[in-house]
């Protein structure tokens, strides 16, 4: 029960700095629809996600697991369904430059924001569970 509990917790962080870094991520509402945001990636990392990587296990192994970021893609999609409060559109990313290391800018349509916003959840909730873990 506490590992669901922190589990909701770290994915309602991670949907409100996604919120904050990608402008393509609209959440309407407070505070609160980030924790009910964070419940429904919990409910789809443990009941959804298990169905859709064994319908799509040729795929990620032909790929070698790449394909999880299509699969993680398919949950946020499934997740914006069910829970309307949660938006995802087109944005236009205007570019990063630090220290010699630049990234463009460019337009995502709404497919590619998909792909970006939700590797972006998901790797904010990996960072999170390795930079916390309590062995």
């Amino acid at each position: 029960m506490k590992q669901l509990i922190r589990k909701i917790f770290v994915s309602s962080i991670a949907v409100y700095i996604a919120s904050l870094l990608l402008t393509g991520l609209k959440i309407q509402g407070g505070y609160e629809n980030y924790l009910i945001a964070g419940v429904f990636i919990t409910f789809a990392d443990y009941v959804i996600r298990p169905v859709i990587s064994i319908i799509t296990l040729p795929f990620n192994a032909i790929t070698f697991g790449l394909f999880q970021v299509v699969v993680n893609a398919i949950l946020l999609y499934i997740i914006t369904l069910i829970y309307p409060k949660l938006s995802i559109g087109s944005f236009q990313f205007p570019g990063i430059s630090y220290s010699g290391f630049a990234i463009p800018s460019f337009y995502s349509n709404e497919i590619l924001s998909y792909v970006i916003i939700s590797v972006t959840i998901y790797s904010v909730i990996k960072l999170f569970f390795w930079l916390f873990d309590e062995r």
